[in-house]
């Protein structure tokens, strides 16, 4: 494909029975590639090695309830050693796979999380902190939760920022205000020094042509793509990948 950088799983089916070889990941590598791993790290996946079915009945203190948009999906406390350790163990497997780095999803649970927990947000740099200290030779690339830019030295602790539904929410295109709230956060990744990746969601042509021109004035990188996540999209809209 034309793409310089894939994000993927760590297995082919989500669990350690699918996980990618060394060799398997040195492949995409060879290909001249950087390749990142999906990791959830404020949410817990049912599907994943470390699910333990007895926490349907009986949940540790810091596994929240099912997300009802995401079966499957649990928020958690992500500053609770017991879920840090698991994230460590995660990372090592993702790290000895051979993988460029880590794709941070769901750090923005902070925010319904802050509520209860004024700290979360706090938290959710200290978090990001501690995985640059245990991974100094990985990549974190942070999807969402934009607004940590903001907060003093936390740029410096990724590499790239990542964002979805920036521009559009399916084909609905998201409010001006909205829009540029977020594009200022993302503009302090920017003055860092440090790409931003957005991927929006878009399916009619012409809301996918102009999410790639209105991203790319603004500085960023763009991905059209489906909600699932189970195809590799090549777009004729995007002239990086045009004939």
């Amino acid at each position: 494909s034309c793409f310089d950088l894939v994000v993927t799983d760590y297995s082919f089916t989500g669990g350690p029975d699918g996980e990618l070889t060394p060799e398997e990941v040195e492949e995409i590598k060879e290909s001249g590639k950087v390749v990142l791993a999906y990791i959830s790290v404020g949410e817990a996946e049912d599907y994943r090695w470390y699910w333990d079915p007895a926490w349907e009945e009986d949940p540790p203190g810091w596994l929240g309830p099912e997300n009802p948009q995401w079966p499957g999906n649990y928020p958690v406390k992500f500053w609770d050693p017991q879920w840090k350790s698991i994230v460590l163990e995660y990372a090592r497997r993702i790290e000895a796979q051979g993988f460029d780095g880590l794709y941070l999803d769901k750090l923005d649970v902070y925010e319904t999380l802050s509520d209860s927990f004024p700290f979360a947000k706090d938290s959710a740099v200290a978090f990001v902190r501690w995985l640059r200290e245990e991974f100094p030779g990985l990549l974190l690339v942070p999807q969402n939760a934009e607004e940590l830019l903001d907060e003093p030295g936390y740029p410096e602790l990724v590499d790239a920022q990542a964002c979805e539904d920036l521009y559009y929410l399916g084909d609905e295109p998201v409010p001006p205000n909205e829009r540029a709230r977020r594009t200022g956060f993302l503009r302090l990744a920017l003055d860092a020094g440090k790409p931003v990746f957005v991927v929006d969601y878009p399916a009619e042509p012409d809301k996918i042509a102009d999410f790639y021109s209105s991203a790319r004035s603004d500085g960023f990188v763009p991905y059209r793509t489906l909600r699932s996540l189970d195809s590799l999209v090549v777009n004729p809209q995007d002239p990086q990948c045009s004939p």
